[in-house]
């Protein structure tokens, strides 16, 4: 049986303690899992095991995206590879696969921005202090 924690929730077993995480899934033996669902209440879920749906590949025709880093950097253009929804509802985001100079990049949906925004940003120039 799969359950998921809202928050993070220390379980002590015999076994030793568990760890559960917010959006990290973990299978326990049902006799365990439903225990814990009772004990912590709102504050753990039953889950699907497949509650990440894969949507179909992106369109070969697809429009390159450009992403913003942690950096505040906007990078681009990236190739759509494939789509990833993951959860539903309040929750939801979708991650695309990208391909970047050759490499495979992952993107958050919400860190999308447009080529307008790539082409208009004022990138941030590294200044040397003398000593």
């Amino acid at each position: 049986m799969w359950i998921e924690s809202t928050v993070i929730v220390n379980v002590h077993r015999p076994t030793g303690t568990l760890r559960l995480l917010p959006g990290q899934p973990v299978e326990l033996p049902e006799i365990d899992a439903l225990k814990i669902l009772a004990k912590a209440g709102n504050r753990v879920r039953l889950v699907s095991p497949m509650e990440a749906v894969v949507m179909p590949p992106a369109p070969l025709d697809a429009k390159p995206v450009y992403f913003i880093r942690n950096d505040g950097v906007i990078y681009g253009p990236a190739t759509v590879l494939d789509l990833v929804k993951v959860d539903e509802g309040a929750s939801e985001h979708v991650w695309l696969a990208t391909e970047y100079h050759g490499d495979t990049v992952w993107i958050r949906s919400d860190r999308l921005r447009s080529q307008h925004q790539y082409e208009r940003q004022t990138k941030p120039k590294r200044i040397e202090l003398e000593a």
